[in-house]
Order: C-alpha cells, then sequence, then structure tokens
C-alpha cells in the first residue's frame, strides 16, 4: 500500500451514488429495469463485496468472471470504476483509493427467490473485486476514468465524482440506517448481500466502502476474457487489472 498502512476487516459497495441510467434487461422477466437514478433521487442501496479479503485482487492482479451459480452458463459481466474509501475508527476516512466493482449483471437483475439472493451471487465471488493502493488525502471531487484493451482496440470513459448525490462521509451512516430498515421490514432478517459487520453502532475500523460509479459500460464492452482493464486518475495513479475466467 503506498502512504499508508491499513488492515482491511470488510469491503461493502454502495449503489445509485450517481446520476447515472440505463435501462437493463432483466433475465427472468424480460421486462426493463433502471440500473440507477431513475430509481429516484434518495435511492440507495449497499451489498457485502466480498466473503473474506483474501478474495479481494490488487493492481496487476486478475479479475474473474463467473458462470451461473444454477445453470452453469456464461452471464454478462460489466466493469464499475470507482472511488473507494478506507474507515477509521467511528467512521473517520482515512484514505482513498481506487476500485473496479465486477459485477455480473445479468444475475444481479434476476428477480430474488427463495435461497436466491441476486445482488449476493451478482456482486460476491472471489476475484469480483480490485482495490488499489490507498493514499491518506485527496480532494473528493476527482476525475476517475476506465479504459479496456481488447484486440487492439480501446474503449475510455470517465466522471467526476463532484456529480455525486451524497457527500463520501455520509456513507457509513446511510449504510446503517438503510441495514435498519431492512431488519425492521423483514423481521430481523437481512438477504445474504446485506450482511455486513457492525460493532456499537459503527462500521468497524477497516471497513472500505466502494462509493459507486459514474459509469455503465456499453454493451459492446462487457467484460470478456483477455480485457486488460484500468481505473485511472490523476491524484490516485492506476488500477490495471487482466481478466480472466
Amino acid at each position: 500500500m503506498r502512504n499508508m498502512d491499513f488492515k482491511i476487516t470488510q469491503v461493502i459497495g454502495c449503489a445509485y451514488t450517481y446520476n447515472v441510467s440505463r435501462a437493463v434487461r432483466d433475465a427472468s422477466s424480460k421486462g426493463r429495469v433502471d440500473h440507477s437514478s431513475h430509481q429516484g433521487k434518495d435511492a440507495f442501496s449497499y451489498f457485502r463485496k466480498v466473503d473474506g479479503v483474501e478474495d479481494i485482487v490488487s493492481e496487476g492482479g486478475e479479475l474473474r468472471l463467473r458462470k451461473h451459480p444454477e445453470t452453469g452458463q456464461r452471464v454478462d459481466h460489466w466493469y464499475e470504476p470507482e472511488l473507494v474509501i478506507f474507515l477509521g475508527a467511528n467512521h473517520q476516512i482515512e484514505g482513498y483509493a481506487l476500485g473496479n466493482d465486477l459485477t455480473a449483471a445479468k444475475i444481479e437483475f434476476e428477480k430474488s427467490r427463495e435461497d436466491f439472493d441476486p445482488t449476493y451471487f451478482g456482486k460476491v465471488w472471489k476475484g469480483s473485486c480490485s482495490l488499489g493502493e490507498p493514499v491518506p488525502t485527496l480532494d473528493e471531487n476527482i476525475g476517475i476514468g476506465m479504459k479496456i484493451e481488447r484486440d487492439g482496440s480501446v474503449y475510455t470513459a470517465s466522471y467526476n465524482t463532484s456529480r455525486r448525490k451524497r457527500d463520501f462521509s455520509d456513507l457509513p451512516e446511510i449504510i446503517l440506517e438503510y441495514r435498519e430498515e431492512l431488519l425492521q421490514r423483514n423481521n430481523g432478517e437481512l438477504a445474504e448481500s446485506k450482511k455486513i459487520a457492525v460493532e456499537n453502532g459503527f462500521l468497524p475500523a477497516g471497513t472500505v466502502i466502494m462509493t459507486g460509479t459514474g459509469i455503465i459500460t456499453p454493451k459492446k464492452w462487457y467484460a470478456k476474457q483477455g480485457d486488460i482493464v484500468s481505473v485511472y486518475s490523476n491524484e490516485l495513479g492506476s488500477l490495471r487489472n487482466r481478466v480472466s475466467e
């Protein structure tokens, strides 16, 4: 890690942070669903991103595509380039880094059913998350870019974190408030993707929050084996990963 030593305890992802939207085909109903801001300006969700810190990929490591856990079929994946925050005690932000939230989108947008949490299976597996090295301070309004290299062709896109709907420092409390709402709504039960560590009313020190993305990858550039994908910014450098199955 660059400039700081940080022990990660858990990784949590956030959804609906930016005003980006894209209709995505629901794999079950064949209907249309909205991916982001069309859920409403106050929409929010979170999810556990890894089962264990050993599942995190670092700079130069391999992101891994997954097959559908029930059918064994290949499914669509997309990349989500993000700013990441590292929490110390009492939700203090101790560092910032780049991250890539690889998502099995076709699974994520299936309908929930008994014993199948589509967010969990579409977000959480070994090699679905890469994190860069954190730095201790950062102007939170920065440009973040993504580059995908494939067979001699290149796709690039970028956004600025100033477009976010919420301050990053507010995310820990919003996560806890939403978690409490889910517990009350579901008689004290949480879906697998919503099970996160909480200690004395706080996310524990060592929590990493992936703050959401301002880019929706076009279908032509959905993830493929052999891709080299980079998330980059002037302030945080580059997080470069190869993609395998």
